[in-house]
């Protein structure tokens, strides 16, 4: 299969299908915890449809807007678009066309709200934290927390329909995991952050100890997921 000189391997990879897993593991859960476990399966599978379309999305817009940057960094100068295996406009299309068929499942076929938790991780992801923080700030990684913990909150509202307490309390859950977690990579590969120009908290080493928060980022989850069941 060759898609714009690539294969599908690349494609897939320029969706972060690890990335896309663990936020749809968020919403599943989310979704869960909501419902008490009593939910329709084909409002789940819609939910977690247009989630992932959503989420996919994004990826390959972070990935159009980071080639430049990817090829100073070791770890991500292989990339598809920085290897030149795919062209930057066809991943571009690509993610719009995905976004705006996520947005689209979620409206009609979940809920209003589903929809614009998507689209507000979906701004903030892109716009906010991709091509206008990450590389000018090291508030980065605390405001891109805030797309991160959307998946948990579009599963919750899906079921809830409305923005309560558990609904919040899945945001701050994931919003206060999701710093230690970009800063145990941060200094893990400071020097390359540095080559490509990313100024990351935090700087000094001795904040190692935030790599455990990378170990398990979803045992809180996976918690409240029993006790919901139970």
């Amino acid at each position: 299969m060759n898609l714009s000189g690539g294969s599908w391997r690349d494609w897939i990879s320029v969706i972060k299908p690890r990335i896309l897993a663990e936020n749809l593991f968020c919403a599943f859960a989310g979704g869960c915890l909501a419902s008490g476990w009593q939910f329709e399966y084909a409002s789940l599978i819609f939910m977690l449809a247009g989630t992932a379309l959503v989420i996919a999305a994004a990826s390959m817009m972070n990935n159009f807007l980071d080639r430049f940057r990817d090829l100073k960094m070791e770890r991500t100068k292989n990339r598809p678009l920085p290897g030149g295996r795919l062209k930057a406009g066809y991943v571009l299309s690509a993610g719009i066309g995905t976004a705006l068929l996520g947005l689209v499942i979620l409206y009609f076929f979940v809920s209003p709200l589903s929809m614009m938790l998507g689209f507000i991780g979906l701004l903030v992801y892109v716009v906010i934290y991709t091509a206008w923080l990450k590389p000018a700030s090291t508030w980065s990684t605390s405001v891109g927390g805030i797309s991160g913990s959307m998946p948990p909150m579009i599963g919750y509202c899906s079921f809830s329909h409305e923005l309560d307490l558990g609904a919040w309390l899945l945001f701050f859950l994931l919003f206060l995991w999701r710093p230690p977690h970009f800063w145990a990579l941060g200094i893990l590969k400071k020097e390359e952050y540095r080559a490509a120009g990313y100024p990351l908290l935090p700087p000094s080493s001795k904040a190692c100890a935030g790599q455990k928060f990378k170990c398990c980022p979803m045992s809180p989850l996976c918690l409240s997921l029993i006790i919901s069941y139970l």
